[in-house]
């Protein structure tokens, strides 16, 4: 049997009471804020669909639908340069929620924010909502949220503060901010950005001094002494240590051929060289004083 409109309104109102979310309107998912409604219609065939449900159990899906259901608004669809700026003037208390909520929303590596389960999207999209509800309590005290809005602009420009951690004496729920702490607020958060300044600038001044240190070439003379007893202290792989031992063999084969040869050498140099043959004597005709030769034909020489 459906439910009656005035059965209906109830479980809204209930809603609205418990989670301070109202399934009838549509929400930015970056600031909180409302940006639109459904249509009754749409709201009807909701119902129709799990009107089987008891009411617990309706609550919890018309939250889940909600917040499943949270869309960037037109204001930030373009994001510029000048967005920021411009949301300060026109709307301050969607640029501090957009802060706060990145502040307080919890700290995960780069790699799981876009594996986020559908528990941890629904914990963040209530969040958002629940911080832009707080912040408007806290915009009644117009100069002073001016001023917890200027530190927050200072803090996220500063150091990002999706990166930065918990900051003490700060509350980390929306249901703990009360417009009558927000000079409170102001201060802690400037005590805060002081402190993180002096950080950053030691921080700063360590990573010039270490930079000074690696960018200098160094002693390039000592670079090859270094080269070398690093070499000598490294642990050897077993294909080092094989080439050493070939290159031992090898030079052991090297110093026994060396040897031999000089052992030959020495060999040789003690060896008497063979006498040499005398030459045969050069052949001179013998001429007489009457001019005569004589030549012996059997010797063939002249006599």
């Amino acid at each position: 049997m459906p439910r009656s409109i005035a059965n209906k309104q109830s479980i809204v109102d209930r809603m609205i009471a418990e989670t301070g979310i109202d399934p009838r309107n549509i929400y930015c998912q970056f600031t909180g804020q409302i940006i639109g409604h459904i249509l009754p219609s749409e709201l009807d065939c909701i119902f129709a669909q799990i009107e089987a449900m008891d009411e617990d159990a309706i609550i919890d899906d018309l939250y889940m639908r909600t917040i499943a259901s949270m869309r960037p608004s037109p204001a930030w669809n373009y994001v510029r340069r000048e967005t920021y700026n411009e949301l300060r003037e026109a709307n301050p208390v969607a640029l501090a929620s957009f802060i706060l909520g990145r502040l307080w929303r919890p700290k995960r590596p780069a790699k799981d924010k876009l594996s986020r389960n559908i528990s941890e999207r629904i914990y963040d999209g209530a969040q958002i909502i629940k911080i832009n509800i707080a912040l408007k309590r806290l915009a009644n005290n117009n100069e002073a949220f001016l001023n917890f809005l200027h530190f927050l602009i200072e803090l996220d420009a500063k150091f990002n503060v999706s990166n930065l951690p918990t900051i003490l004496n700060l509350p980390m729920t929306p249901d703990d901010l009360r417009p009558d702490q927000l000079e409170n607020y102001c201060q802690v958060l400037s005590h805060t950005i002081d402190k993180l300044v002096v950080n950053k600038q030691r921080l700063e001044k360590q990573a010039q001094l270490q930079q000074s240190y690696l960018s200098h070439p160094g002693n390039r003379p000592m670079a090859h002494v270094y080269y070398k007893s690093f070499m000598e202290r490294a642990p050897k792989s077993d294909a080092a240590i094989e080439r050493k031992l070939q290159f031992e063999r090898e030079r052991r084969v090297a110093f026994l051929l060396a040897a031999s040869a000089e052992e030959i050498a020495a060999v040789m140099q003690t060896r008497q060289a063979p006498a040499p043959k005398p030459k045969p004597e050069k052949f001179v005709p013998k001429q007489f004083a009457s001019g005569l030769i004589r030549i012996n034909l059997i010797n063939g020489a002249a006599k």
